[in-house]
């Protein structure tokens, strides 16, 4: 198939999004024109211009409150199978993650010992 194009929409909480993301120059460094990124994007200022980055933290990027993701695909038949794409992706990724005990122990360690009330094991 001819349509090969990918998009990747992340959402992120107002509160949090200083904490993840900020306005960068060209290469990465932090534009401090911008900064914090929070300010210029609540702002009057134009926006059509500049560039960002987004630090995945995991303790973040964990939690559906504070983050959502959103992916599609130009082709019809890649973005309906993505599903089992990933079925089969945890699948092969599983025996290197651990079992769930595993799992829970890097969970609890990434959220400074007490895992948050909406944790649970997907994989369970």
């Amino acid at each position: 198939n001819e349509q090969n194009g990918h998009m990747l929409q992340i959402f992120v909480r107002r509160r949090f999004l200083d904490d993840i993301a900020y306005a960068s120059a060209p290469y990465g460094d932090v534009d401090s024109t911008r900064h914090p990124i929070s300010k210029w994007l609540g702002g009057d200022a134009a926006t059509h211009y500049g560039q960002a980055r987004v630090v995945a933290n995991p303790t973040t990027f964990l939690s559906d409150k504070c983050v959502r993701m959103y992916s599609a695909h130009s082709d019809p038949e890649f973005h309906a199978n993505r599903g089992q794409f990933q079925l089969e992706l945890i699948k092969l990724l599983r025996p290197l993650l651990g079992e769930g005990k595993t799992r829970e122990r890097v969970a609890t360690t990434l959220y400074g010992g007490v895992l948050p009330a909406w944790w649970k094991d997907d994989a369970s």
